[in-house]
């Protein structure tokens, strides 16, 4: 979850929820077979428009750092 710049952030013990520092977007209710950073790009994509941005912050170096290495 942290490659993808998510921290555990649980509501209570039997919680899944984890939040992007960055960009403050939120998931839970993980599937095992699911896919941390293509949820990350999905539902920050949904709140990146209210807050005039054009991506998250953690994703766009993410991104950088892809296109230097």
């Amino acid at each position: 979850m942290a490659q993808a710049g998510f921290f555990f952030a649980p509501r209570g013990p039997t919680d899944d929820r984890v939040i992007c520092v960055y960009c403050g977007c939120t998931v839970d209710r993980w599937d095992e077979r699911g896919d941390p950073l293509h949820e990350h790009e999905i539902i920050s994509k949904k709140g990146m428009d209210s807050l005039a941005q054009e991506k998250c912050y953690f994703l766009a170096m993410l991104e950088e750092l892809s296109d230097v290495c």
